[in-house]
């Protein structure tokens, strides 16, 4: 019989060299927006709120819809269109500014709101990309190269077989 003989290799721990890491306070936000109205918000200092998803209330009507606005600038943006028995929540990725921003709901339902508070500047920090320290290998895929098979297959000319009777 085999006799199989298991190791365990322990690593030391890791100790942290640099100052720690801050970590970003995010505080829940939620609001109910009836049809036709504005959502008051109440923005902390230094705050943006992300906008997280949108859904219609569970008590809308059957075949009622809705559409959640971003006014900024004078101007009405459209983020998310909802219907009753369709499309009843959307998943949203949006920064908004209140101070320069307002939210509203349109048509007949009403709609939940929800997302949290993030600091402005953990907020920008997250969005811009930064350069990486070296720039990306660029390989070939291989569906892009042809295989040795196909390659040797070009140079060879079809050979026709004769059929035998």
């Amino acid at each position: 019989s085999r006799r199989f003989v298991w190791i365990l290799f322990l690593q030391k721990p890791h100790r942290c060299t640099g100052p720690p890491t801050p970590v970003a306070a995010m505080s829940f936000w939620g609001a109910k927006v009836a049809a036709g109205k504005s959502a008051k918000v109440e923005t902390p200092e230094g705050e943006l709120l992300h906008l997280s998803q949108a859904c219609l209330d569970p008590a809308a009507p059957a075949g009622a819809d809705a559409k959640v606005f971003v006014e900024q600038g004078g101007e009405k943006y459209v983020v998310a269109c909802l219907r009753e028995g369709s499309v009843e929540c959307c998943a949203l990725d949006l920064f908004i500014d209140l101070k320069e921003s307002k939210l509203s709901v349109g048509g007949k339902a009403s709609v939940h709101l929800t997302g949290y508070f993030e600091s402005e500047k953990w907020a920008t920090s997250r969005t811009t990309r930064r350069p990486s320290r070296r720039p990306p290998r660029l390989r070939r895929s291989r569906s892009s190269r042809p295989s040795r098979q196909r390659r040797r297959r070009r140079r060879r000319p079809r050979r026709r077989r004769r059929r035998r009777r």
